[in-house]
């Protein structure tokens, strides 16, 4: 018989972290991607912390250990927009179920949770971006350069501070930005 009551919290909150940690969206830059891989896990982390009743970020993986490093000559491709806009759906269901699923409503005190809902607010916008930027248009070299630095801004979000500390700031490492 199966059981039929409620899912608890910590239960949701690691659903909700299954369904990130698959999360795939091609960013069109290299360095870019190595920061968006690196978020999403970071993302991932920071959801089973608080499934676990952490309060705080404990230490991150930095980007470089996930094998991509940027070419000084990044070149900047197109991104999938499809895939950039599936993403961005994804966090988008985070950043409107989470405060729920945490019993706060719509507000979360700083720290952990507040920072796990920004930066999936933050790489949603993004995502967002890139899938609704038009091949050829004008402003897609500004709009990209954007959209990573709000990436990369996600990252950080999501840094222990000893993490942070010995982190470059990948804002200033793309070749657009």
């Amino acid at each position: 018989m199966l059981n039929r009551q409620p899912a608890t919290r910590q239960t949701h909150l690691l659903v909700i972290a299954d369904r990130i940690s698959t999360l795939d969206a091609d960013i069109g830059a290299e360095a870019a991607q190595a920061t968006f891989v690196a978020t999403i896990d970071a993302l991932t982390h920071s959801l089973v912390d608080l499934a676990d009743g952490r309060t705080s970020q404990r230490a991150s993986v930095p980007i470089a250990a996930h094998g991509i490093v940027a070419a000084a000559d990044d070149r900047v491709a197109e991104a999938d927009r499809a895939s950039c806009a599936a993403a961005a759906v994804e966090l988008r269901r985070v950043r409107y179920r989470l405060p729920a699923v945490l019993g706060h409503g719509a507000e979360l005190e700083p720290g952990l949770a507040t920072n796990t809902l920004r930066a999936a607010a933050l790489l949603a916008e993004a995502l967002q971006e890139l899938a609704d930027l038009s091949p050829g248009d004008p402003r897609s070299r500004t709009v990209r350069a954007t959209a990573h630095r709000a990436i990369a801004s996600a990252h950080r979000l999501l840094l222990s501070p000893t993490t942070l500390a010995s982190e470059p700031d990948v804002r200033t490492t793309t070749s657009e930005g």
